[in-house]
């Protein structure tokens, strides 16, 4: 059986490695412009969302799907704001089949992708 190491012991490996009150500190330091960048990022998410929410009311395939699709638009977002070109449109078109098998429509979802965030559908060969 393995052995689990007690709580206390973790402890005291943490504090020999990190210096607590320097990273407090460095925290700290860092707060306000942690909080801008995060309240932009929030602020954009949000008016994609909408958007989004407005594109899908003209969806009868989308009816009581809005929830699945912004999980998606959620994903392809985060993937816009680290890629981008072919290889964003790759990694689209793994989050695409991943929603197909849940079966969201993949026409509707390629919709959003392109018309929200500029990502076109990749070419197939």
């Amino acid at each position: 059986m393995p052995s689990v190491k007690p709580a206390g012991d973790r402890i005291k490996n943490w504090d020999r490695k990190y210096n607590s009150k320097s990273l407090a500190e460095v925290v700290e330091r860092g707060k306000d412009l942690w909080l801008v960048n995060a309240s932009d990022q929030f602020s954009e998410l949000a008016d994609l969302e909408v958007a989004a929410k407005n594109s899908l009311a003209n969806e009868p395939k989308a009816i009581g799907r809005v929830a699945q699709y912004l999980c998606f638009v959620r994903e392809v977002w985060k993937i816009s704001n680290k890629q981008a070109g072919a290889l964003a449109s790759l990694e689209v078109s793994a989050r695409v089949a991943k929603w197909t098998v849940r079966t969201l429509d993949p026409d509707i979802m390629w919709k959003l992708t392109s018309g929200l965030l500029n990502i076109p559908r990749p070419a197939t060969p």
